[in-house]
């Protein structure tokens, strides 16, 4: 099942790419964010690299967390992309411009709609379905995608099968993986070919598939956990605003919204 899931996607993929890319294609990886970031430092990278992997074994989100997925069953992929070859310059809003790209993608095929967790949760029915992981190397710009895709809940970690759910679970049936990346794919390629011109459009829509303004929320931030109510996004920065309980606004970069 895992060798036909890598052949359909480099069946899609590679022709996309054509000369500008190279597809990293492996039955099983630590990381694909690694994958790439290794393949860039070797020298000589296109300016596209995308690695798929049917199993991640050491798959990382924020904070170092480890990324539950079940091989064969979910979606790990990282694409890589040179900011200087497409004219992209990189924003620190990217991370939720990158949520809302996916979100389009996975609805393209599962026609179910995801929201957005800030900074980079993705969510369907209240509950997390995967996350991104935005890392840069070398001039190159990676983000790693986890999605939790056919695993059932009842297969998830205890510390966290309350608060997640996969997209096969919520939707009763089986997705097909391969078209759920090869659908990944087109839209980040459509993005960074046009210089992320769209940018400044996908914040708002950020803005509407939001679960986290408009409430109060819990913040993990650097200098400990703070209850504030979340009212709206910098749109230039992707910082998250928030008001105190005397009505102080302060903006927020580093930080994470607790369930």
């Amino acid at each position: 099942m895992e060798a036909d899931l890598l052949a359909a996607v480099a069946q899609e993929v590679e022709p996309l790419l054509g000369d500008e890319g190279r597809l990293l294609s492996v039955p099983s990886c630590l990381s694909t964010n690694n994958l790439v970031r290794d393949f860039v430092l070797g020298g000589q990278a296109p300016p596209i690299v995308i690695a798929v992997t049917a199993e991640q074994t050491g798959g990382r989100g924020r904070r170092g967390r480890v990324w539950f997925q079940q091989p064969g069953k979910d979606i790990a992929c990282s694409l890589g992309f040179q900011l200087a070859h497409f004219g992209y310059a990189l924003t620190t809003r990217y991370p939720l411009v990158a949520g809302v790209l996916i979100a389009h993608a996975v609805e393209s095929i599962c026609r179910m709609r995801l929201n957005l967790k800030w900074p980079n949760d993705l969510m369907l029915h209240g509950k997390k379905t995967g996350g991104i992981l935005v890392v840069s190397s070398r001039g190159y710009l990676i983000t790693g995608i986890g999605i939790n895709v056919n695993s059932h809940p009842e297969q998830f970690p205890r510390e966290v099968a309350q608060r997640a759910t996969s997209l096969s679970h919520e939707a009763a049936r089986e997705l097909p993986l391969s078209e759920l990346i090869v659908a990944m794919v087109r839209e980040f390629l459509a993005f960074f070919k046009d210089g992320g011109a769209a940018e400044a459009s996908l914040m708002d829509e950020w803005v509407e598939r939001s679960i986290t303004l408009g409430r109060r929320v819990k913040l993990s931030l650097v200098e400990g956990i703070r209850e504030l109510n979340a009212l709206d996004i910098n749109r230039e920065t992707g910082e998250l605003i928030c008001e105190d309980d005397e009505g102080n606004l302060m903006s927020v970069s580093l930080g994470e919204v607790m369930d």
